[in-house]
């Protein structure tokens, strides 16, 4: 037996062992989430678990999270013509997650949360519900979805990260 090896094998081993003992340090104690509140004067007009069709681009996406304004970096608003919005970069901006398994940040005037709720043919309404509650990571964030309300229930996390959104 080479102990060369023996010994890599040991040290890489013991340095495994250690970056274990970390991750698993990290996710026994995950770090505080400072809620997010809506203040008085408040612009935010929708909810973390609300469906909503983009009004430009027709997707079906739910609320997972807000800014009061625009966040993204400079580079990404300008690529994305932020300014360009008639509301521009100062209106809030929505996290969601998407029919298509991705995530996005949408501007407040994109989102048309009447377009389910509208729906007269329910059939097509619960197609369109069951291909959010097949998006990835969507248990991660909703423990549930009201169809009569069209929106998902977020989890404790998630109330706790929104608190305003469920008062």
């Amino acid at each position: 037996m080479d102990i060369h090896f023996l010994e890599t094998l040991s040290s890489v081993t013991t340095e495994t062992s250690d970056d274990l003992r970390r991750i698993r340090n990290e996710d026994s104690n995950p770090p505080m989430i400072e809620p997010k509140r809506r203040l008085p004067d408040s612009s935010i007009t929708f909810r973390t678990g609300q469906i909503f069709q983009h009004r430009r681009y027709n997707y079906w996406a739910v609320i997972c999270g807000w800014d009061p304004t625009c966040l993204a970096p400079p580079a990404w608003q300008l690529h994305m013509e932020i300014s360009n919005l008639p509301r521009g970069p100062s209106q809030p901006f929505y996290h969601v997650l998407v029919s298509d398994s991705s995530r996005r940040y949408v501007a407040e005037e994109n989102i048309n949360t009447v377009a389910l709720t509208s729906m007269e043919d329910e059939e097509e309404k619960r197609a369109i519900i069951g291909i959010l509650c097949a998006v990835s990571d969507i248990g991660k964030q909703f423990k549930r979805v009201e169809i009569a309300n069209a929106r998902f229930v977020p989890t404790s996390e998630l109330r706790h990260e929104y608190p305003d959104d469920f008062a």
